[in-house]
């Protein structure tokens, strides 16, 4: 009975394992000292302060877009692998065009920065937000008329991402594309922070398997 149970633990933590690897991951440089220039080109803005890396910031601008009004939404997830919870902020959930952050139950401490309406003369909107906890993976989901033209895919490890802008280094990275019920299409991608709990995860799973084997032969 001990055999089987152990068995059935690793064998589930494997498996929690390998949903948190299903979004393709980035793992580059998030980091910056200052503010981001934001005269990139349309797009998404992301990093985290330097100084102190427990504080992040998100930009959009519509900046050279094809189109005005940029329409922009989505969402953040927070997991937590030591507690097995997360949560969910969303953001322009309003409707088109909305200026609307729903952070009910979610683990962050808002800044709010609404500068103006996003449209193709450079106006740009955002927020902050700081971790708390042991909050150790993010995964943005982030979605915009832009992208409208993108071709849908579910596949890992998805495609490089267009219009997003990473850390000093304005990084790219790999994406899952697909659309939404917004109406749009968004490209979602997962960072780890501070520590690659999926990682820890994955050797636990792989432990609790090991005792299961020691047992049967012992």
């Amino acid at each position: 009975m001990m055999t089987f149970k152990n068995a059935l633990i690793g064998a589930s933590l494997l498996t929690c394992a390998s949903v948190a690897f299903a979004t393709p991951q980035y793992y580059g440089n998030t980091t910056s000292a200052t503010p981001l220039d934001l005269n990139q080109g349309a797009g998404y803005y992301l990093w985290n302060d330097a100084n102190n890396t427990s504080d992040w910031s998100l930009r959009w601008t519509g900046d050279g877009a094809d189109h005005d009004p940029v329409e922009w939404f989505g969402r953040l997830t927070f997991q937590n692998f030591k507690l097995g919870t997360y949560n969910e902020v969303a953001f322009e959930v309003g409707g088109a065009y909305g200026d609307e952050l729903n952070t009910s139950n979610s683990p962050i401490s808002q800044d709010l920065l609404w500068t103006a309406a996003t449209n193709d003369s450079g106006g740009y909107d955002g927020f902050d937000f700081s971790l708390t906890g042991d909050y150790e993976l993010m995964q943005f989901t982030l979605g915009s008329s832009l992208y409208a033209d993108l071709d849908s895919i579910s596949n890992d490890p998805g495609v490089g991402s267009t219009g997003i802008f990473i850390g000093d280094g304005y990084d790219s990275t790999n994406v899952l594309v697909f659309k939404n019920n917004e109406g749009g299409t968004s490209q979602q991608f997962e960072i780890l922070v501070p520590e690659p709990g999926t990682l820890a995860l994955l050797g636990l799973g792989l432990a609790g398997l090991g005792a299961a084997r020691r047992r049967r032969v012992s």
